[in-house]
């Protein structure tokens, strides 16, 4: 029961983390022989919930599978993209769309730029990048943004950035004032 509450209470990637390994501990040896596509076939679980193919063969240390046949090693999701939808264009990488790293899905990968993938994803960079107001509530776009030169693509709201100085400049004004 305890069990139970704890499952619900965790994200959508750790429910399907959590579900991969109760598969991977179900699961019989895998099959490495036959064809390509048959031993690729043969090392992902479907899960209906999420439509995630969830990658139970081998898999590295940051969640992405690993895919070995005939002594070459590749990430599952790249064979995956390249045997369903077609070649990864050149300069190119897969976002997985459902932010789930162990999914070999294709309809859940898409080609996209380094820079695009990294705006999608979770880090503190693609944060403030969907940020449309600033936190006290000022548009950042159009006359009342500012770029930072010293610190490249930090953008500022001109309107807090004002008020800061006009503040300052009064606590500079006060303090010269009182000698």
């Amino acid at each position: 029961f305890p069990v139970t509450i704890r499952l619900a209470t965790m994200r959508k990637r750790e429910l399907l983390q959590a579900e991969k390994i109760r598969l991977m501990s179900s699961a019989k040896s895998i099959k490495r022989v036959g064809t390509f596509m048959e031993q690729f076939s043969n090392r992902y679980v479907p899960v209906p919930e999420s439509g995630c193919w969830l990658w139970i063969g081998e898999v590295a240390a940051h969640g992405y599978g690993i895919f070995s046949f005939n002594g070459k090693r590749n990430y599952a999701h790249r064979v995956s993209h390249e045997l369903l939808k077609g070649e990864i264009p050149c300069g190119l990488t897969i976002d997985h769309l459902c932010r789930v790293r162990c999914c070999v899905n294709p309809d859940h990968l898409e080609a996209v730029t380094r820079g695009e993938n990294v705006l999608r994803g979770e880090s503190t960079s693609a944060y403030h990048k969907r940020k449309t107001h600033c936190i006290r509530g000022h548009e950042l776009s159009g006359e009342n943004l500012k770029f930072v030169s010293t610190r490249p693509r930090t953008r500022v709201c001109l309107e807090c950035e004002n008020a800061r100085r006009r503040s300052r400049y009064a606590m500079h004004k006060m303090q010269r004032v009182s000698y």
